[in-house]
């Protein structure tokens, strides 16, 4: 019996830890393919479907451009399929691309000039680092507390004692020493 008290214990702190994770995982998919997503559409690209996951789709829709926004059964990814790519690699589909009408080929990512295909591509990272920034800025000023020594005195009177050559403008002293009474003042309450 107590073998089967372990397993049980195990399940347990196994679930505390993999939906957490998997949350975490499908916010952080979601924002990278996002910045694919967004870049690609104001270049023009024609974006086929935003998935969340991989494999059957659970859910989804279509927007009025024309993508299908959906969720799928494998949360350990996701992915931007544009117009003209043979699967969700972003793979061409040389043929079909070889027959198109000049007119049909300004919306595809294969088509778009370099610069714009290099920030599409670059705007999924980006899209990650502009939301850690996000995530450790509100952490930090909702959760955050400042942790650090207190100096007994002001600094620049350390800096005046060690170095006796150095001389501030008496108004910049005065105004320094006002400041730290302020800060002392905050500090005790």
């Amino acid at each position: 019996m107590d073998v089967l008290a372990g397993v049980g214990g195990f399940g347990e702190s196994l679930w505390s830890y993999l939906i957490p994770f998997l949350f975490v995982l499908t916010v952080v998919v979601f924002f990278h393919e996002l910045g694919h997503f967004s870049v690609a559409r104001w270049f023009g690209v024609k974006v086929d479907t935003f998935s969340i996951g991989f494999g059957r789709e659970i859910f989804g829709w279509n927007d009025k451009h024309g993508t299908r926004w959906k969720l799928s059964w494998v949360p350990l990814g996701g992915y931007v399929k544009f117009a003209g790519d043979e699967n969700a690699a972003s793979v061409p589909d040389r043929e079909r691309l070889e027959n198109l009408p000049e007119d049909q080929k300004a919306g595809l990512f294969h088509f778009k000039p370099l610069p714009q295909r290099a920030a599409v591509v670059a705007a999924g990272p980006v899209a990650n680092f502009i939301l850690a920034i996000v995530i450790f800025a509100g952490v930090f000023t909702f959760v955050g507390r400042t942790v650090g020594a207190r100096l007994s005195r002001p600094w620049w009177r350390e800096v005046l004692r060690r170095r006796p050559g150095l001389y501030p403008a008496t108004g910049l002293l005065r105004s320094m020493e006002s400041a730290s009474r302020v800060s002392r003042k905050f500090a005790a309450t």
